[in-house]
């Protein structure tokens, strides 16, 4: 494994986490709904996995963080920047489509109270609307992206480590 990709691929989601907090007040909690990233990291793997056999996900994952990746098969390499491209493609997708079921959800909540709906009630599932795209976006841009493009790059030797100027 390449430790500098490590090392890249962490640190946004350190920055975000330190940013996210700091935009709360320093309560951090309020960022993570486990449905939500379970949902969002979790089923673009199973449809990956439908899409392509499952095999070629488990290669996908490994040959991202393989620090030989420019030598495997042109084939192969193409197969898995695919299969990357997939999982952040349906990051996105569950993402935006949890929007929907979050409001149906906000909805039955407010048909089914007596009389006016509490604010709060309406605002958490507010809150829990607007978590799961950001969940979405997070995971394919600071994840999937990166991990397609390096290993895209791989082949031609631009990409797959990272560049420092003189």
């Amino acid at each position: 494994m390449n430790p500098i990709r490590l090392i890249a691929l962490v640190a946004p989601w350190g920055v975000l986490a330190f940013m996210g907090s700091r935009s709360l007040g320093g309560d951090l909690a309020s960022l993570v709904h486990m449905p939500a990233i379970v949902m969002v990291a979790g089923l673009p793997v199973l449809i990956a996995a439908l899409a392509y056999r499952p095999r070629s996900v488990a290669n996908a994952l490994m040959d991202a963080f393989d620090s030989n990746a420019g030598d495997l098969p042109h084939a192969r390499r193409e197969t898995s920047v695919a299969v990357l491209r997939t999982l952040g493609g349906a990051a996105l997708a569950i993402g935006i489509f949890s929007v929907l079921l979050g409001m149906i959800s906000l909805l039955n909540v407010v048909a089914a109270s007596p009389g006016q709906p509490h604010p709060a009630e309406i605002a958490s599932g507010v809150a829990g609307l607007m978590i799961s795209p950001l969940y979405g976006v997070a995971i394919r841009v600071l994840l999937w992206d990166p991990l397609a493009n390096g290993l895209e790059g791989a082949g031609d030797g631009a990409g797959a480590e990272l560049q420092v100027a003189d």
